[in-house]
């Protein structure tokens, strides 16, 4: 089977079934001129992609939601997911409410404004 997650909680057996099954039509339509089988595999993996997203959206939300250190949890989960789990020391700057921020300490102020409401937005959306 062709996947680039290996053990991922959130890939479910039908996820691992349907990646085999676009991998199958990606490989039969590239050699085919029969555009009806191009357009189907492209759809198909269109609907693959937003059912994966989902899929990842629920298991994280979940997380968070069932998680007695919500911040903690949510900051596991982005670096989980930027791949990020070391600092970059270089010049930063993030743009907020329409201004540039240089000042890392304002940046952190800000992130961390950001990241104290995220969890609580998920669960009153779940409730």
């Amino acid at each position: 089977m062709y996947s680039t997650y290996n053990n991922e909680p959130w890939i479910t057996r039908g996820i691992k079934t349907s990646c085999q099954h676009t991998r199958e039509l990606y490989l039969i339509s590239r050699d085919s001129n029969n555009s009806k089988l191009k357009t189907y595999s492209k759809s198909y993996c269109l609907i693959l992609s937003k059912v994966i997203k989902g899929a990842k959206q629920l298991y994280y939300n979940n997380k968070i939601f069932k998680s007695k250190n919500k911040i903690k949890t949510t900051w596991v989960i982005i670096k989980t997911e930027t791949c990020k789990n070391h600092t970059n020391k270089g010049t930063q700057l993030i743009n907020v409410d329409g201004k540039l921020i240089i000042n890392q300490q304002s940046i952190a102020n800000s992130f961390n404004n950001y990241y104290l409401t995220v969890a609580d937005k998920i669960t009153s959306r779940l409730h």
